[in-house]
């Protein structure tokens, strides 16, 4: 997660955005299972439908009743299609920055709150979109992404840490 600055007066809006930088254009990223997932059937038809919470999307547990005490929410941008991509330079080497969640908050009150990290599984897909040339497909034509030719990989953003006077 990232925000402007540490020091806001309390009247600021504050925003908070949560990004991915990889070099895969084909993840899948996975907090928890989605809740309340529930299965219709009727006239052989089945609709499965299923509730997606805000500790999902930001990949932290109980952020949502942190929010609720602390912040008021102004806006809420989530990129629910993941289609919201762009290439950005980090440290000289390019990578494909996906927004996954901005939240503009305004404080209930004064003093410092800590927020996050973020916890996610990611599962990664090879494509020929992207261009990480380090990929050497094996013998099967798959790719290995790790060291031990894992596809699954445990990702853990940074902590915020906000001061409001």
């Amino acid at each position: 997660m990232v925000h402007q600055k540490i020091t806001y007066n309390e009247t600021d809006t504050i925003k908070i955005s949560l990004y991915e930088y990889s070099k895969f254009s084909q993840t899948e990223r996975t907090h928890h299972s989605p809740k309340n997932l529930s299965l219709t059937g009727k006239e052989d038809k089945i609709n499965v439908s299923a509730t997606e919470t805000i500790d999902n999307i930001a990949g932290i547990d109980d952020f949502e009743k942190l929010i609720d005490q602390k912040f008021e929410i102004v806006n809420v941008d989530w990129n629910m299609l993941n289609g919201r991509k762009s290439m950005e330079k980090v440290e000289n080497e390019l990578f494909i920055k996906t927004l996954i969640l901005e939240l503009s908050l305004l404080s209930k009150s004064k003093g410092t709150f800590q927020i996050g990290p973020s916890n996610y599984d990611f599962f990664i897909h090879k494509s020929n979109t992207d261009y990480f040339n380090k990929f050497v497909p094996n013998d099967k034509g798959s790719y290995n992404v790790t060291e031990d030719g894992s596809t699954r990989l445990k990702i853990k953003s940074n902590t915020l840490t906000i001061k409001i006077e």
